[in-house]
């Protein structure tokens, strides 16, 4: 018992260094010309925690980025405590961004007002400042930068990731008041609540103002007003734009609403008298404006498979070589353990290895894939990346955004392998199928398919009318190909068919490992030509059902000389009747019917009989449960 104790003794320990904080007091004085430099997470930590040092008169200087994910662990999971509190505690001093970026910060405070990274300002400085890929999640006055901003200026500073609350919820601000400024800033986060909620500012109160700035994010919000940059607006908003198809909003009390093809044209900025010489830049046609102390953002194209050249690679802030990219067309080995993490259940047939080994530093990546490129998907909604450091590590999930046709992933910090997953254990599927026919012959329905590509592909089942009618396994011409990037033709005669019917035929491929896979492409044909079969006299013929052994259904052919009185019965190793399939009239010809042994609880050897005026003919099949 001592022991177990101890072991958890450590454990929890573990548990508490993994997320503790540790305040470090930055180098400077606070000064204007001797500011406190905020280089770690634990200066930032130190400058929430000392509310005295929020003063109108008190400098800081960010001189690095500055990673804040393990903010997820602390305070017991409510993430960081903003940097001022209310109107009594409010930071009134001068934060200087220097061009610099947190990444990665964590506020979960439901029920806590005045959040933000700053959650009251009173006569504050912001400037400069980038929020990356936050989790900020308030109650009223809930901000990305700011929660409750009164009388401060906040400019040249921008943020993403989500943004939650009650009331007051903005990307940059939830609330500007008295004579706030927010200048020259622009917010990409999704940002929710119930009332007054806008992309950029929640509330812009009176005698505060909005310029020069931008949002993209999706917003929703529940009660009136809400909008695509500001939700409610009593001051002056002007030279200010939302992205109306990315916001999913058409309407905002202040600003201009664009497409999003507008709101990546520079004339849309410049028309507005926006400054592109020392304050904005734009990748027009590519991307939206961004602030010029941003680091450039670095585009590598590579292959998205075998042949086409659609992947993307997003670095941004990269020095050195520009990582290289390759396509492997085979299935990534699954690790020993932990495979996928939580509701994703397979993954791509295919994937890719980026070797950053020449990149000297970058702040962060991101990539994305045409996904017409994708062999075997069928459901794009599904997808998303998956990523790894190192074959056999476990797989993260590093999520999936659809824009323009491409999956984009969420920013990432190392490479390696790079796959795409799903929720849906079909998708994306081993096999693509490249086409797909039937049509009526002298010999029957036949039935061609070609294969884009397949990996890991043990063979076709062929089901007509819901009815497995062929298989790789007694059918050497439905073998798959294994792992083959190359274009395969395949071919298949059904000449057990009538004059005049219509058959339905389903693909159905089997991977190395026993999964299958259903094809949601169909083909019907009616049979319009006479086939050799049907010249021949037909005769009485009871076929091995199939599948066998089974588990719970298999199918059973057989054909009748004659029309009559037909009874096919299934029977147990003592010879009771378990099942009669047949008792009636049928005509003359080839019939077939699916045994469903669901309620039947034992497994072992059956025996099926088809009786006849003049034909009897009994078969074993082997039921394993």
């Amino acid at each position: 018992m001592k022991k177990i104790t101890l072991l958890l003794a450590f454990m929890f320990l573990g548990a508490a260094l993994t997320f503790a904080q540790t305040a470090v007091q930055p180098s400077g004085s606070g000064s204007s010309s001797s500011p406190y430099e905020i280089a770690t997470l634990n200066n930032l930590y130190w400058l929430s925690q000392n509310s005295g040092k929020w003063g109108k008169t008190v400098y800081y200087q960010q001189t690095a980025d500055i990673d804040a994910s393990t903010t997820s662990g602390w305070d017991g999971g409510n993430g960081f405590s903003p940097i001022g509190t209310s109107s009594s505690k409010a930071f009134k001093g001068h934060y200087d961004g220097n061009g610099h970026t947190i990444y990665g910060l964590v506020i979960n405070r439901s029920t806590t007002n005045n959040i933000g990274l700053f959650g009251y300002t009173d006569g504050a400085e912001i400037t400069d400042l980038g929020l990356r890929n936050a989790s900020i999640t308030g109650s009223y006055y809930t901000g990305g930068i700011v929660g409750y901003n009164s009388d401060s200026q906040v400019s040249s500073c921008n943020a993403t990731g989500e943004i939650s609350g009650i009331q007051q919820v903005g990307g940059i601000a939830a609330y500007t008041y008295n004579g706030a400024t927010v200048e020259n800033c622009y917010s990409t986060a999704t940002v929710e609540g119930s009332r007054y909620v806008g992309g950029l500012v929640g509330q812009n109160g009176s005698a505060s103002t909005v310029e020069n700035s931008y949002s993209t994010g999706a917003v929703t919000g529940t009660i009136n007003p809400y909008g695509g940059l500001v939700g409610r607006n009593s001051g002056t908003v002007t030279n200010s734009f939302w992205d109306t198809e990315t916001s999913g909003q058409s309407s905002s009390e202040g600003g201009t609403g664009k497409t999003t093809a507008e709101m990546m044209q520079a004339s849309t900025f410049t028309n507005a008298g926006w400054d592109f010489a020392t304050i904005w830049r734009i990748d027009e046609g590519n991307s939206y404006p961004e602030l010029q102390w941003q680091p450039i953002t670095t585009e590598q194209n590579g292959p998205s498979n075998a042949t086409q050249m659609n992947l993307v690679l997003k670095v941004v802030g990269a020095t050195g070589t520009m990582p290289t990219i390759s396509f492997q067309n085979s299935a990534p080995s699954n690790p020993v353990s932990g495979n996928f993490p939580t509701g994703i259940d397979h993954v791509s047939g295919y994937y890719w290895i980026i070797d950053a080994s020449g990149l000297t530093s970058f702040n962060e990546a991101s990539i994305s894939v045409l996904i017409a490129d994708l062999s075997g998907v069928y459901d794009e909604t599904t997808l998303v990346w998956l990523k790894r450091s190192n074959a056999g590590d476990d797989w993260e999930n590093i999520g999936g955004t659809i824009t323009s046709g491409y999956l984009v992933s969420n920013s990432f910090t190392s490479f390696s392998e790079f796959a795409i997953g799903t929720t849906t254990g079909d998708n994306p599927l081993p096999v693509e199928i490249a086409s797909f026919t039937g049509s009526s012959s002298a010999s029957g329905v036949t039935l061609n398919w070609k294969t884009a590509s397949e990996t890991n592909n043990k063979g076709f089942t062929i089901y007509r009318n819901e009815n497995a009618i062929a298989s790789y396994s007694t059918n050497d011409a439905l073998l798959g190909q294994g792992t083959k990037s190359s274009e395969t033709s395949y071919t298949f005669i059904d000449s057990d068919v009538l004059l005049g019917e219509t058959y339905t035929y389903t693909l159905v491929s089997e991977d190395i490992s026993g999964d299958r896979y259903i094809y949601t492409t169909d083909v019907t044909v009616k049979v319009t030509e006479t086939t050799t079969s049907e010249t021949k006299a037909v005769e009485y013929e009871l076929d091995q059902n199939y599948p066998n052994p089974f588990n719970p259904t298999t199918l059973i052919n057989y054909s009748l000389k004659e029309s009559g009185h037909v009874k096919l019965q299934v029977f147990d190793m003592l010879g009771r009747v378990v099942a009669v399939l047949v008792d009636g009239y049928q005509s003359a010809g080839s019939h077939n019917i699916t045994f469903d042994a669901s309620r039947i609880a034992t497994s072992g050897m059956y025996f099926y009989r088809l009786e006849t005026n003049n034909y009897t003919k009994v078969k074993k099949m082997m039921l394993l449960k």
